[in-house]
């Protein structure tokens, strides 16, 4: 197989990819939001997008066009951001899953690459399984990207010392994807003086006010020595994590699934 953009592929090509035993497809799932002076809006997009077609190319699966909306109301008050209710993201990814099913794949995988997008992936998940809404036949996997990495490769690419947005590891990412999206000379520090604890940032990021109010770039860490090297080493070892990650979830899937 050459191709793994389902959205480039035509009719034939198709046909004769769902032969295969598993027809399986990957949904990339991001956001429209800023990253910066620095980095294009659709960062959160382009990321996974890239490493749903390397995970495809070594799984025999397509790529489904990315879906680039989500939760990005932290971001609100920065101009040109879109996005959506939880309410609607859950319904899409609902209704993403279903269909792709009775289109015929076997294996759907979303891989997402916006932190607020995580719970709404796993409350749709876990609606559409718990419901009976996809054929017995069918398995349907999520996960965010980033926390399939071992905790020393994550704490490198993204965590309180590597900063949470547009930081070294998604401004080196997108460097090693496309460096014409990138202007370094934008690139600046700045670390918001919050507590360093999930609930604090999350506080922050959402009802407290959002992005806009305690930073004043729209940055989270320090980007000022991301490398197109270093982006490629980072995708690479997220694309071999998640590979990883999917084999033991179909592992765990035939073990417990004996027991009912």
């Amino acid at each position: 197989m050459t191709k793994v953009f389902l959205g480039e592929m035509n009719l034939e090509e198709v046909e004769n990819y769902m032969k295969t035993s598993v027809p399986t497809v990957i949904v990339p799932i991001g956001t429209t939001e800023q990253h910066g002076g620095h980095l294009p809006y659709l960062t959160d997009t382009l990321i996974p997008t890239e490493i749903a077609q390397r995970v495809a190319k070594k799984i025999n699966a397509l790529v489904a066009p990315a879906l680039p909306y989500g939760l990005s109301q932290g971001h609100i008050g920065f101009p040109g951001i879109i996005w959506l209710s939880g309410t609607t993201l859950i319904a899409l990814i609902e209704e993403l899953a279903i269909n792709l099913s009775k289109s015929g794949f076997k294996k759907i995988i979303f891989i997402n690459g916006h932190y607020c997008n995580d719970q709404p992936l796993f409350v749709a998940l876990n609606d559409i399984t718990s419901n009976d809404q996809l054929p017995k036949t069918t398995k349907v996997y999520g996960l965010t990207y980033w926390n399939a990495l071992s905790e020393e490769n994550l704490n490198k690419y993204l965590s309180w010392d590597a900063g949470w947005h547009a930081n070294i590891g998604e401004t080196s990412a997108i460097l090693a994807i496309d460096p014409n999206l990138v202007n370094m000379k934008n690139a600046v520090k700045e670390d918001p003086d919050i507590n360093r604890d999930m609930f604090t940032m999350d506080l922050m990021a959402t009802q407290a006010g959002g992005f806009g109010t305690f930073t004043k770039s729209g940055i989270w860490g320090d980007p000022r020595n991301s490398t197109k090297e270093l982006g490629e080493k980072f995708l690479t070892q997220i694309s071999n994590a998640i590979i990883t990650r999917l084999r033991d979830y179909e592992k765990y899937f035939k073990k417990f699934s004996k027991l009912k």
